[in-house]
């Protein structure tokens, strides 16, 4: 490749890949301009600065409160995700669930959020790392449980908000690995997390509990199109509600 192509890239990474310009125009116009570069660029070079751009898309997913570009860098992650080579795709992998495995609850929510977009991109591909996902999932829905039983869901301090994020950004999590996965609704080993699911539509926040009905919703609609196959089985829900009346 031609020195001249290259070049342009270095100075885009030196100078502007921070995406810190105080006013969102300006954060939106440094997305897409490295939209295009991803888009254009060969692989080898998107690869060599790969896990740069990574890292610091991650950090304005995190930080970045206005949603036109918390939207627009998740497009791009998706975009790198789709155009990095397969060893480069598996560091970001590695960082992601690090991050959600990990004892650190400030990376948690952000983590579940990239995990959600490497499903939307990987589909099947990222079926084999479900499972130590929706470990980390039941407890921090049993933790959020935790709160409402005890009755602290009101106190405005760092512990329950950074509770109620996880609880919400892995909830989103859940409900992306389910529309890839719908019978994973009816696995045995997950009716504890599907009674959290219930206890939590209590909680007062409306975005949790309109993602909360959102997965309630997905779950019968799974076990109707089951019946339709004449698909045999238990359904816990089904269950619960039965002898809830």
């Amino acid at each position: 490749m031609k020195a001249s192509l290259v070049d342009p890239l270095y100075q885009f990474h030196l100078e502007n890949i921070h995406i810190r310009y105080e006013h969102s125009t300006g954060r939106e116009a440094i997305l897409e301009m490295l939209h295009d570069i991803i888009m254009k660029f060969p692989v080898s070079i998107i690869d060599e600065q790969s896990q740069t751009f990574f890292l610091h898309l991650v950090v304005c997913l995190a930080d970045d409160r206005d949603n036109k570009v918390r939207s627009m860098t998740g497009t791009v992650i998706k975009l790198l995700i789709g155009r990095v080579s397969p060893r480069s795709l598996q560091l970001i992998l590695e960082f992601s669930r690090s991050w959600y495995l990990g004892d650190k609850p400030h990376l948690c929510s952000v983590a579940a959020q990239v995990l959600g977009l490497l499903i939307e991109v990987l589909k099947d591909g990222f079926q084999k790392y479900i499972d130590s996902l929706l470990a980390v999932l039941r407890n921090i829905l049993q933790s959020a449980v935790n709160v409402i039983t005890n009755k602290q869901v009101d106190i405005p301090n760092d512990a329950t908000i950074s509770s109620w994020k996880e609880a919400y950004y892995s909830l989103v999590l859940f409900e992306k690995i389910l529309n890839q996965l719908p019978k994973l609704c009816f696995r045995k080993d997950l009716e504890d997390l599907w009674e959290a699911i219930c206890k939590l539509l209590l909680h007062p926040d409306p975005w949790l509990r309109n993602l909360l009905n959102r997965l309630v919703a997905c779950y019968f609609a799974t076990v109707t199109e089951a019946c339709k196959e004449n698909l045999k089985g238990t359904y816990y829900l089904m269950g619960l509600l039965y002898f809830s009346s």
